[in-house]
Formats: C-alpha cells, sequence, structure tokens
C-alpha cells in the first residue's frame, strides 16, 4: 500500500460513527491463497466436467466441444448473466442450494478477509454483507476469536489481565456477529477467569452481566471447555475467598469437564487449586499428597512449576515451617524468572519479603 494513500475524512467519519456496511463480492475470495472461482468460472468448470464425463461415456474426444464453445459464447455476451445461474441453481435444488456449493469452499482466507474482520472486530463496520458462496467471511472471524483465545490463555499465564479486559468484549462482539455462540462462551469464560485471579472484586458483576444473553444460551451446547473454563473461574475465586467446601466442588466439576475438552495442562491448574481449597479446610494431609501428586505431571507441563512451589510453600506456612517455606518460595521465584514469567517472579518475591518481615512490636 502506498505511503501516500488519502482516506476521504467522510469515510473516516464514518467509520467512526459506525455507519459503514462492507460489501464484499467474488474478487474477495478470488485473490491468493483462496482462489475461489466466480460465477463465470464455476460455470466454464461444471460445462466441461460434465463434458468429459458425456464424451468419456461415449467414447468419442470432443464430442460436445461446438455445445462448451456455444455456451461460452453465450457467457461472454452475457446471455447467462451470475444470477441467472444462481436461480437456475436454487430452482433445480432448492434447500440444498448452497450445499451444492460446498464442495468448492476452502478453509484458507486472505487478506482481506481478515481485514474485512478486523474492522468489524474494532467496530468500524455496522455489518458485513457478501454475495460470495463461500464460508471465508464467517471463517475470518473464526481465526480472530480462536487467536485470541490462544492468547487469553498465556496472558493468564504472564499475569497480564489487560490484555483481556481490554479487549474481550469486543471479541465477543464478533462472535456474535457471527452467530457463533461457542466461539463467544468461550471469550467469556476466559475472560471470567481473568476476573477470578486478577479483579475478583468484579467477578461476580461480570458473571452476572453475561448469564441471560451468553451462558443461558450456551448450556445447550454442553461443551465441555466452556464448562471447565467457568467452573475453573468459579473454583478460583471461591479458593480466594477461601471457601473451601464450594471451591473444591467447582474445581472438581472443572478437572472432570477440562479432561474431556482434552485440556490436560489445565487439569494441572486445577489439582494445585484444589491443594489450596484441602488446606483452606484443614485437610493438610489431604493437600500434601495432592501436591506430591503433581509433582509427576511437572515433566509434562513445566510451566506449573512457580503455581505448584507457591501452593507447598503456603502449605509450609500453615505448618509454621518457615523456613521450608522461603525454600519454596524461592524455588517459585526461580522457575518464574527461568519461564519468563516476570510478573509473577515479582509477585513472588514481593509475597516472600512481606513474610520474611520481623512482625511489628505493639507499642
Amino acid at each position: 500500500m502506498s505511503d501516500d494513500l488519502q482516506i476521504p475524512a467522510a469515510l473516516i467519519a464514518a467509520a467512526r460513527a459506525r455507519k459503514l456496511v462492507g460489501l464484499a463480492g467474488a474478487g474477495v475470495s478470488a485473490a491468493k491463497p483462496s482462489l475461489l472461482p466466480g460465477w463465470y468460472q464455476l460455470n466454464e468448470r461444471i460445462v466441461a466436467a460434465l463434458c468429459r464425463r458425456i464424451e468419456d461415456y461415449r467414447g468419442r474426444e470432443d464430442y460436445l466441444r461446438p455445445l462448451r464453445e456455444t455456451l461460452s459464447a453465450r457467457r461472454t455476451a452475457d446471455r447467462f448473466p451470475p444470477d441467472y445461474q444462481a436461480q437456475i441453481l436454487e430452482e433445480r435444488c432448492g434447500e440444498h442450494y448452497f450445499r451444492a456449493l460446498q464442495c468448492l469452499d476452502v478453509s484458507t482466507g486472505n487478506d482481506a478477509h481478515r481485514g474485512l474482520a478486523w474492522l468489524a472486530q474494532h467496530r468500524a463496520l455496522r455489518a458485513i454483507v457478501t454475495t460470495n458462496f463461500d464460508r471465508l467471511m464467517v471463517t475470518a472471524p473464526e481465526e480472530l476469536v480462536d487467536a485470541w483465545l490462544a492468547l487469553a490463555e498465556a496472558f493468564h499465564l504472564i499475569a497480564q489481565p489487560e490484555g483481556v479486559a481490554a479487549t474481550s468484549a469486543a471479541v465477543a462482539q464478533v462472535a456474535r456477529k457471527a452467530g457463533d455462540l461457542s466461539r463467544e462462551a468461550k471469550v467469556v469464560a476466559l475472560t471470567a477467569l481473568h476476573f477470578a485471579d486478577f479483579m475478583p472484586d468484579e467477578y461476580v458483576a461480570y458473571i452476572q452481566g453475561q448469564i441471560e444473553r451468553v451462558l443461558d444460551p450456551a448450556e445447550r451446547l454442553h461443551d465441555p471447555s466452556i464448562i471447565g473454563f467457568l467452573e475453573l473461574a468459579r473454583g478460583r475465586y471461591l479458593v480466594r475467598r477461601q471457601d473451601g467446601e464450594g471451591a473444591l466442588a467447582a474445581l472438581a466439576h472443572a478437572g472432570d469437564e477440562l479432561r474431556l475438552a482434552g485440556r490436560s495442562p489445565w487439569r494441572v491448574y486445577v489439582l494445585i487449586e484444589q491443594a489450596k481449597a484441602l488446606a483452606d479446610l484443614r485437610y493438610m494431609d489431604r493437600a500434601a499428597e495432592q501436591l506430591a501428586a503433581v509433582d509427576g505431571l511437572l515433566d509434562d507441563y513445566p510451566i506449573w512449576h512457580p503455581w505448584h512451589e507457591e501452593a507447598k510453600g503456603q502449605l509450609h506456612l500453615m505448618h509454621g515451617r518457615h523456613e521450608e517455606a522461603r525454600a519454596a518460595f524461592t524455588e517459585a521465584i526461580r522457575f518464574a524468572e527461568l519461564l519468563s514469567l516476570d510478573r509473577r517472579a515479582e509477585a513472588l518475591k514481593q509475597f516472600l519479603v512481606r513474610i520474611e518481615r520481623p512482625p511489628q512490636r505493639a507499642s
């Protein structure tokens, strides 16, 4: 794109006021790497394929060449325009109209699809209208939402909740406009986990605000990933509130659902949180056994080392074993630094300073 490209002020103003509608024609999906045919190309390929089948059956090569040339000439003369072709297809196929075209669909979008989806995500477009038979205008938002979900999990690990809080509403709206309840609910579930972990005072209000619009309709999906992260968020919130019984119930449900969803790394986090809940209920031996069981999983999922050592340190503190606690928190800091989890390392250092500070004497 040229650096001196001038965008009309009226267009910028309309985008800011959300008065723009994107119209995606055949050229959008014809670009690389999608390379889907337009109506004329599609018609030509269908005719060529049918003619080859008939010629092979009759054993007469080029038998139908005159017919192909006649049809091609009429297409060139606009005697068979795209809307006429679409009408014939619809009359013949009825409700299976789009299914007949699915054989040409691809999953690889291009910069035009992603650009329109980006504009929709940032609320510059009120809607996107497409005359195309492919689903690439749908899959482009799907790619955006899936990328955000992956980033949201990473932001949780590196303790950067602002990356989620600032974008989750816009991403959920992209999924909603695409009619994708599953992805919208996954955005809500991961956002809920961030509130539970980093902004617990706002967690309940956030969940209540999503119940009617997203969470109640999403129940019928029975998606274990959605349920798993929602229950993990609830369990994490209850752990922070030291509600051991409620936390254990929520975390047990989360573990079962995340196992069904194939999210084994997050199940390790669930086990660590369960150990904290057991400790809150003063089931110290069971909490220690739980953390010992996690030891055997950390070779496969080393990202959870800082959380594991932190939980061990908290358990030692509850037993009054300050030297062991200090060693565990120091190890948690070491792992966090090795894994480049800088914010978590800093938070652990601040906590270690607090527990090492001698208590103030009453005057």
